[in-house]
C-alpha cells in the first residue's frame, strides 16, 4: 500500500520539478548582469551628460559674427553706462558752459548751462568705444529732449582734438522720439569749420561717441538717452 501511495506522489511531482528547472534554465541562457546596487526608486534623479551646444561653439569661431556690431551700442537702462561718458565743455578754451552726463532713471541724462560766455558757446560729453559699423545704414537714439537741436559726433581716433563727424537732430519737449541718423549725414568739422581735405566718415572704425549742444542756444539744457544704437 506503500509502495503504491510513494509510487504516485513521485509521478505528481516529476513534471512539476522539470517545469521548474527548464524555467531556471531560461534566466541562466538570457546572460544579463545582476546589478551591482539597488535600482533607483521610480520617479527619482538621473544624470545625463550634454554635449556642448553646436550653435554656441559656431558663434564664437565666426569672426564676421564675433566683430559685427550689436544693434545697441550704449544702454543707459545700466546705469554705469553714463559714468563712461566724459565732459569736453567750452571750458577748454576759456568759456563757462557746464554739463554732465548722469544716470537717471533708466536712462542718462545730458544737461547742463551753456554760455556764450567769454568766447564760449557748446558743452559735450563723449565715450570711446571701438566698434566696426561696416553693413549698418546709420545710428540710432531714444531721446527725450527740451525743444533744442543736439549733435550726435563720432570720431575715429582716440585723440583729444581732432576731426570729429557730426549730425545734427531736432527734439520734441517731454516726448520720447526715436531719431535714425544716417551715415551720409556726418560731416567733418574741426574747431565749428569743415576741414578742407577731410576723408568721409569710415564707419569701419568709429572710436568715440559724443553728445553736444551749440549754436547760442544758451540757458538750461537736458536731453534724456534711453540707447544709442546702430541700424
Amino acid at each position: 500500500m506503500i509502495s503504491i501511495e510513494t509510487t504516485l506522489l513521485r509521478s505528481v511531482l516529476r513534471p512539476r520539478s522539470a517545469a521548474l528547472l527548464l524555467l531556471l534554465a531560461s534566466c541562466s541562457a538570457s546572460g544579463a548582469p545582476a546589478a551591482s546596487g539597488p535600482s533607483p526608486a521610480p520617479g527619482g534623479p538621473t544624470s545625463t551628460a550634454e554635449a556642448s551646444p553646436p550653435a554656441a561653439a559656431a558663434l564664437a569661431e565666426d569672426p564676421a559674427m564675433a566683430t559685427t556690431a550689436p544693434p545697441v551700442l550704449f544702454d543707459f537702462a545700466d546705469a554705469e553706462t553714463a559714468g563712461r561718458f566724459t565732459t569736453v565743455d567750452d571750458r577748454v578754451m576759456g568759456g563757462v558752459s557746464r554739463s554732465a552726463m548722469r544716470a537717471g532713471e533708466g536712462f542718462g541724462v545730458f544737461a547742463g548751462v551753456l554760455s556764450t560766455e567769454s568766447n564760449g558757446g557748446f558743452a559735450s560729453v563723449r565715450a570711446a568705444r571701438s566698434v566696426d559699423l561696416s553693413g549698418r545704414g546709420g545710428i540710432a537714439l531714444r531721446v527725450r529732449g527740451d525743444g533744442r537741436s543736439y549733435q550726435l559726433r563720432l570720431r575715429t581716433d582716440r585723440r583729444f582734438d581732432g576731426i570729429s563727424y557730426r549730425a545734427t537732430f531736432a527734439t520734441t519737449p517731454e516726448t520720447w522720439t526715436k531719431v535714425l541718423l544716417p551715415f551720409d549725414a556726418f560731416q567733418p568739422t574741426f574747431r565749428g569749420r569743415v576741414p578742407a581735405g577731410a576723408p568721409p566718415l569710415d564707419v569701419a572704425g568709429i572710436e568715440s561717441f559724443g553728445l553736444m549742444v551749440t549754436d547760442a542756444q544758451v540757458g538750461e539744457f537736458r536731453l534724456d538717452v534711453a540707447t544709442i544704437g546702430a541700424f
